[in-house]
């Protein structure tokens, strides 16, 4: 799986700076992919000292398949 920003379509990498939808800027540091079908996953970001864990709706992401 890749995760993608659902407004773009550009996958995402760790290190990628993104905003959260109350406008807070972030570095993505990883994430878990879905562990199962009603699962988001969860994606990690450093805001400023410490890390904290989201669902990737709040940076406008999701989890899709890759093509084999």
């Amino acid at each position: 799986m890749k995760l993608v920003n659902t407004k773009t379509g550009i996958e995402l990498k760790v290190g990628d700076f993104v905003g959260t939808f109350r406008g807070e800027k972030m570095m993505l540091t990883g994430w878990a992919e879905p562990r199962h079908p009603g699962s988001s996953g969860r994606i990690y970001v450093v805001p400023v000292d410490f890390p904290l864990e989201y669902f990737p709706g709040v940076i406008d992401a999701a989890f899709v398949k890759e093509d084999a």
